[in-house]
């Protein structure tokens, strides 16, 4: 029998758990199970940096970083009037962090597996539709539909 807590459970036998060690080991096993890594993109700017991270398994993170390599990514004004923030993803500014105690921390802080100022994918989808095959389309939106 559990008994649910404020704060955790605690199990028949007295022992108590607390919920951030749960969440901890959940995100853990999930992170080892799914061989979850973080695709980072990062522009630094004069005006301010643009970034976005995002939790994907290893072989979407890989076929993402693949298909956006080499593209043009276009923000628009996002910084301002007449800014037209905008260039091609180079292979430094796309990483994946694999390393699995800092996936595990980073879904802990980010719950929906993503952090972001600016989505460099979200801007990729909108603005590739007419430069694109429908197949490479259709992937690509499929692939970026992950949730952890």
């Amino acid at each position: 029998m559990v008994t649910y807590k404020k704060d955790g459970i605690e199990l028949e036998d007295g022992t108590f758990l607390l919920l951030s060690t749960i969440i901890e080991k959940c995100n853990s096993v999930k992170t080892e199970e799914s061989d979850l890594v973080i695709l980072n993109f990062y522009w630094s700017r004069r005006q301010s940096d643009i970034f976005e991270s995002r939790v994907f398994p290893r072989e979407t993170a890989e076929r993402i970083m693949e298909m956006m390599l080499d593209k043009q990514i276009y923000f628009g004004e996002i910084e301002g009037k007449h800014s037209e923030v905008c260039g091609t993803l180079d292979e430094d500014e796309i990483t994946i962090t694999d390393d699995k105690a800092k996936v595990t921390e980073f879904i802990s802080a980010n719950p929906d597996g993503w952090n972001y100022n600016h989505s460099f994918i979200d801007v990729f989808h909108d603005h590739m539709e007419n430069e694109e095959t429908d197949e490479f389309m259709e992937e690509f939106s499929k692939l970026v539909e992950y949730v952890i």
